[in-house]
């Protein structure tokens, strides 16, 4: 999928309105929305608005953000460590190629997380509700996984790309 930075805007948009359909709210969507707010904000301000206009965002198109459904804190915070740890290597790029980029990435998989956490953790109600320390990989190492696992260890912040 390619979208131009007028089409990406236009999608958030319709996100930050509450107008997206629930055909469109779906993970690719999420990656969307959290590489636009890394672009635009830090870290934590960042997840913070995500934390936010998701659990909205599930409101709006009729998913209830309960124990067992909608929002889910632990997924939500270890694919935004992934999406800012994408938007490090690529922010030199414009948001399309880096967004075209993150689509074609691991973090596309919606089971990426299940590389640090054991199934059942990683679903638990626990984890939907709160953050939950990883179970495969130690806490301290998580951010050098997330790397690892994007092919970014080792490497430094790509270059501009050529005009």
């Amino acid at each position: 999928m390619s979208l131009t930075q007028n089409e990406i805007a236009a999608f958030m948009e319709r996100f930050e309105a509450g107008t997206l359909s629930r055909a469109e709210w779906n993970h690719a969507a999420h990656l969307t929305i959290a590489l636009w707010y890394a672009r635009q904000t830090t870290g934590d301000e960042g997840l913070a608005i995500v934390r936010e206009r998701i659990r909205a965002c599930n409101t709006a198109v009729g998913i209830p953000n309960t124990d067992q459904a909608g929002y889910h804190e632990t997924l939500t915070r270890l694919f935004w460590q992934g999406v800012c740890s994408h938007h490090k290597q690529h922010e030199a790029e414009p948001l399309a190629s880096s967004l075209e980029r993150l689509l074609m990435s691991r973090l596309a998989d919606r089971k990426w997380g299940l590389a640090f956490y054991k199934r059942d953790t990683l679903y638990s109600k626990a984890a939907r509700l709160d953050w939950v320390e990883p179970d495969l990989v130690p806490p301290a190492r998580l951010t050098a996984a997330i790397d690892r696992s994007l092919g970014f260890a080792g490497t430094a912040p790509s270059s501009p790309p050529a005009a």
